[in-house]
């Protein structure tokens, strides 16, 4: 039984309110940190929406509040193949050549100009979601090492840097046997 059954089957309540319920709990059951002055003008609304995308991508289920560890260890996976700086420029390489793919020469140099910091925040905030215990701080350093906004990337120019990113990865990689689990992660 998921925690989304239980907890509908627990308090009779209808299924709507029961994934409302259960976003609330998965919040509390990480003591995600919500009162500190950085994220104090958000609303609960935001984290709410964040702890759903959290439950649709990182969870062993979308009705579950547990974690999938197999997503964090090709989480730390990541990082420490990306932690590399020869790696890390390859792959900064590879992320504009994907790019090239579907963009001007215009449109890649704007966008690879500005997502040097980006990326590296990235980084740095990829050790940070790949233990269960780090999670507490999750908004705060959200806001601290991902420089979306200091980027001046617009939305479609951040989703074509995504998709590149996921895309990318797949080249700087070691041959391993769990490769396309690492890439499936880094795109969660």
């Amino acid at each position: 039984m998921s925690d989304l059954q239980y907890i509908v089957s627990q308090f009779c309540i209808r299924p709507a309110l029961g994934e409302e319920y259960l976003r609330f709990s998965f919040l509390c059951r990480y003591q995600f940190e919500t009162s500190k002055r950085r994220v104090h003008h958000m609303h609960y609304r935001y984290f709410d929406e964040m702890a759903a995308l959290i439950l649709r991508s990182w969870t062993i289920d979308h009705e579950s509040i547990t974690m999938d560890a197999r997503f964090l260890e090709d989480s730390r996976e990541v990082k420490v193949v990306l932690s590399v700086a020869k790696n890390l420029s390859n792959y900064k390489g590879c992320i504009r050549e994907q790019l090239s793919k579907s963009l001007s020469p215009a449109q890649v140099d704007r966008i690879a100009s500005k997502s040097g910091m980006f990326i590296k925040g990235l980084l740095s905030y990829v050790t940070l979601i790949s233990s269960e215990k780090e999670f507490r701080h999750f908004f705060t350093d959200f806001l601290d090492k991902m420089p979306i906004k200091s980027s001046c990337l617009k939305q479609s120019e951040l989703h074509f840097l995504f998709r590149a990113m996921i895309d990318a990865l797949d080249g700087v990689l070691p041959p391993s046997p769990n490769r396309s689990a690492i890439v499936s992660a880094w795109g969660r």
